[in-house]
């Protein structure tokens, strides 16, 4: 995933790819272009800038996540920035929105971007000059484009029309991957009745690394301190959260493939039937959502170990994996050497299929012969266990025939006083309230599918009374597309119903071909965009029909004809040889016989 992202400084970038190992050792096999985890990081310092909060009972809406942690390594909304469709990372772990524009020269073909002109706002769009106060002055360094001489302002590569330069942004990674471009103000929609007008960051150039296939930019949803690139801008999350007034709080649930996000509260069925809610301040001092962890330990199968580099980790929707301290991922190896070597070939040794990213062909039986990895978290009042079982850390990956388990953790040192990054891989065990009004994060057990039965007063006590709404518990964010056949078939992962309208899952309703009707899936749904299409198939069909049928009836017709033609034949040779009596009484039997030898004949003739 995009990981943890930059405020200033420099950052670094770990790449990781999924491998197969079969169950014994043997040389890996490597999935191109299927990463998993994309970790970046900031070595420098960063200082906390503060920000309002307003209460409010309600939730904003529930936005649908796209995505999933093998099949694309991250997840993502689909937002309208002036109306236009983008897809963008969802990142807690960073804390600007940036995006493609349309004349971005070193974007990736084939994203979708975002055009200035086609802006749909009320307001319409507007670039933030470099001289312009919004524009922090003193910024200029060696990444930018050109500097303001008067104010020493950081200015894109970009020429307006009246010859002056907008005011410059930049992504950079330690790698060389990143992007930069101009500050933009427009209209961002995450879905009806959500949105709010927000800087953000225009993509002119970025390296073919800088995000995946299906996505396109990225929103994050951090701390203000994180979006100062260099120039220090609100994050479009405390836009949206000012102009519409909801509470402090983004609810998240992902699944394999998909998920929900709710801002203003906590879902009640994104949590597991019983689920309880528990938390652990966040330090307030830091720009991420940072925990603190306990014991200097952690738990494998029960069993304290204890660890060096244990004592702050940080919760990111923007990296994949879950990210341990160097000393922690050797302990848990250290001990499954030591307790499990004779139940798995290929775990011990030098090529361990026990590595950050690699897969391995095991059965459900061998998965739970895995031990559970658990760690406190919390403060000197308050400790709760968190846990992940080895079905949770151990995530299923599927190639072509083959079903695979892909081990899900991966290691970093201590960097700016973070030893462990609590990624995806753990948040596909817990559904997690980032309650920024009340500096803390809540963990639940996730319901399947993120669909639970919890009503918001079952979870209420937990999470806090008015910081749970209810939902009709649907996931993928399908639903919200119910009633439109062009927005449904734009995501891949939905099926939509011609009769209904109905728009869910895929998984729910497989589509293979046209022939699924009423279900249709992407391309091979035809839409309302799509007419002459639509009815040129059904035309088409309807005349394939007619023209089956005329075959049918024709070759019925030849068949009668042919049989009346020897009949007649075989009466006018019985009557010459005089024999009326053989014709009144011929056995039905004599009349077929010869029907068939003259059959066979007639295909002899053709035959030769």
């Amino acid at each position: 995933g995009a990981g943890v992202g930059a405020g200033a400084g420099v950052v670094e970038k770990v790449e990781l790819r999924l491998e197969a190992l079969p169950h014994a050792e043997s040389v890996p096999v490597r999935f191109a272009n299927q990463t998993v985890a994309r970790v970046r990081w900031q070595l420098a310092g960063v200082e906390r800038l503060g920000s309002p909060f307003a209460r409010a009972d309600a939730s904003a809406g529930t936005v649908p996540l796209y995505g999933g942690i093998t099949e694309v390594g991250e997840y993502y909304v689909q937002v309208k920035v002036g109306g236009q469709t983008v897809r963008v990372q969802v990142d807690t772990g960073s804390s600007t929105m940036a995006l493609p524009m349309v004349s971005c020269s070193t974007c990736r073909h084939g994203d979708m971007r975002y055009d200035p002109s086609k802006s749909k706002s009320k307001d319409g769009p507007r670039t933030i000059g470099c001289g312009s106060p919004e524009c922090d002055s003193n910024s200029c360094n060696q990444r930018c484009g050109s500097c303001d001489k008067e104010r020493q302002a950081c200015c894109a590569t970009d020429e307006r029309s009246d010859g002056s330069r907008s005011c410059a942004f930049f992504l950079a990674y330690g790698d060389g991957s990143g992007c930069s471009g101009a500050l933009v103000e427009d209209e961002i929609e995450l879905q009806e009745g959500l949105s709010a007008r927000a800087v953000f960051g225009g993509m002119l150039s970025a390296t073919s690394d800088f995000e995946r296939s299906r996505v396109d930019g990225i929103l994050g949803l951090a701390y203000p301190a994180l979006a100062c690139n260099p120039t220090c801008v609100k994050p479009v999350y405390d836009y949206l959260r000012e102009q519409l007034g909801f509470a402090d709080k983004i609810a998240m649930c992902i699944t394999a493939s998909g998920g929900r996000m709710v801002l203003g509260a906590m879902d009640a069925s994104m949590a597991a039937d019983g689920g309880k809610m528990v938390y652990a301040p966040t330090i307030q001092e830091s720009p991420f959502y940072t925990i603190r962890l306990l014991d200097n330990a952690i738990l494998v199968g029960g069993e304290q170990l204890s660890v060096q580099g244990w004592r702050t980790a940080i919760v990111d929707s923007g990296t994949t994996l879950a990210i341990l301290s160097r000393d922690a991922f050797l302990a848990l190896k250290d001990w499954l050497a030591k307790n499990k070597c004779d139940v798995f070939p290929g775990l011990c040794g030098e090529k361990s299929w026990f590595s950050p990213g690699q897969c391995v062909d095991i059965t459900d039986a061998e998965l739970n012969e895995l031990p559970t990895f658990g760690f406190y978290v919390g403060d000197d009042d308050h400790r709760e266990l968190l846990e992940l079982r080895p079905e949770h850390y151990m995530l299923r990956f599927k190639s072509g025939q083959g079903t695979y388990r892909c081990v899900g953790f991966h290691w970093m040192e201590s960097v700016g006083g973070i030893d462990v990054i609590l990624g995806n891989t753990f948040q596909m065990r817990y559904a997690v309230l980032y309650d920024r009004e009340n500096w803390r994060i809540g963990f639940v057990d996730a319901a399947p599918m993120c669909k639970g039965s919890l009503k918001p007063n079952e979870l209420a006590d937990a999470a806090g009374e008015g910081s749970v709404v209810a939902t009709d518990g649907s996931t993928h964010g399908c639903e919200t597309h119910r009633g439109s056949c062009i927005e449904c078939s734009g995501v891949p992962t939905c099926a939509y119903n011609y009769r209904s309208g109905e728009c869910v899952n895929k998984h729910v309703h497989p589509v293979e071909s046209l022939l699924s009707y009423p279900w249709c899936v992407h391309k091979l749904c035809l839409c309302e965009d799509r007419k002459t299409l639509r009815l040129g198939v059904l035309v088409g069909a309807g005349v394939a029909a007619l023209a089956i049928a005329g075959l049918v009836v024709i070759s019925a017709l030849a068949l009668v004809r042919r049989r009346r033609a020897a009949r007649s034949e075989w009466y006018t040779a019985a009557s010459a040889a005089g024999d009326a009596t053989r014709i009144s009484s011929s056995p039905r039997g004599a009349m077929d016989s010869y029907f068939s030898s003259t059959s066979d004949d007639d295909n002899d003739d053709v035959l030769h």
